[in-house]
């Protein structure tokens, strides 16, 4: 158990100490900062299949997009922000097909579609 574990520690601590101690150009920084996000991601998923946290998966995402943050604020990465954002957005997705939201909002997934992508167009915009 700690081995599957490790498998996924060593190299996120190898690589946020080789973007810590190291100046890289730009686009090397971008690929570092995303592997280190994927990896976030892999090893948050296997903590929840080893455990069986009995978390929905929309948490998954959410926990995510929100571990992002800071590495997007601190790397100064566009694709971060963008990739928490798409995250963010599918743990909304996830989270409305549970069916909690139908006492606040009455549309149906086709009407979020439509939200989500005007709303996305009008932040673009700006």
């Amino acid at each position: 158990m700690p081995a599957r574990l490790a498998l996924l520690e060593l190299p996120l601590l190898a690589m946020l100490l080789l973007l810590w101690r190291k100046p890289l150009a730009d686009s090397q920084r971008q690929a570092l900062l995303l592997a280190i996000a994927l990896n976030i991601g892999a090893l948050l998923a296997l903590v929840g299949q080893t455990y069986q946290t009995g978390a929905d998966p929309w948490q998954l995402f959410a926990t995510w997009a929100l571990m992002l943050v800071p590495l997007a604020v601190f790397g100064q990465s566009p694709l971060l922000w963008t990739l928490s954002w798409l995250l963010g957005q599918l743990a909304l997705v996830l989270y409305w097909r549970l069916g909690l939201f139908n006492f606040f909002f009455a549309f149906n997934e086709e009407a979020l579609g439509w939200c989500l992508t005007l709303f996305n167009a009008a932040l673009w915009g700006i």
